[in-house]
């Protein structure tokens, strides 16, 4: 819509907008084959013989902090890895950002439960800026529904995880730093990760007014 709206074209002429589709390229491709279509983590060949880290486990902040989400026995969904930033995915889009200036938000999008989530992951305690990490999730929250009817819940966090992406962005350069789990709604069963077609150009459709709203602050 560039050419054709004028708030946009203002936002996009003082904003630079970085997009990474996959953040784990080789975790997404061996989901491809039916029999591993629910992989979660990365491809690294573990000390044990297992494969993959939990890349949204892999981040500094509180890495393999005790007795929340994250394990550290490679085998596991949730291996937290040898060390922080050990995984060249997370060590990259880290190396990547801090090399930006005047870094102003970080969308992380995931599937699936129809969640605002924001930080802290780590712990169920409000973090510093409560307020406008509040007030963001609220607004979005309320344009999304606005599209489609369909109203996502907010989450501080929906259960405690260490070494979470969101969480460093927030306590490194307190940017907007908030997680989307996108359609449909939570029912614990596997196939939310697998929704059907119909479902994601209308999730795309209500995510996309809360991403401008961000570019919109960002552009200010």
């Amino acid at each position: 819509s560039y050419s054709t709206n004028a708030s946009i074209q203002a936002d996009l002429n003082h904003t630079q907008l970085w997009i990474i589709p996959v953040l784990n390229p080789d975790g997404f491709e061996y989901t491809q084959t039916a029999a591993n279509r629910y992989w979660r983590k990365n491809r690294r060949h573990n000390s044990d013989g297992s494969y993959g880290v939990d890349l949204n486990r892999n981040y500094s902040y509180k890495w393999s902090l005790a007795g929340v989400s994250g394990s550290g026995v490679p085998s596991d969904d949730t291996y937290y890895g040898t060390a922080p930033f050990s995984e060249p995915e997370t060590n990259d889009v880290r190396n990547f950002m801090l090399g930006l200036t005047n870094l102003k938000a970080f969308f992380s999008y995931h599937s699936y439960g129809e969640w605002h989530m924001k930080p802290w992951s780590h712990t169920f305690s409000n973090a510093p800026g409560y307020e406008t990490l509040h007030s963001i999730a609220l607004r979005d929250i309320s344009r999304i529904a606005a599209v489609h009817g369909v109203t996502y819940k907010e989450i501080f966090n929906l259960y405690n995880s260490s070494g979470d992406a969101t969480d460093y962005w927030w306590n490194e350069r307190r940017i907007a730093a908030l997680t989307t789990e996108v359609r449909p709604v939570y029912t614990g069963s596997l196939a939310g990760f697998s929704p059907p077609a119909s479902e994601i150009i209308p999730s795309c459709e209500e995510n996309y007014v809360a991403a401008l709203a961000i570019i919109h602050d960002a552009a200010q």
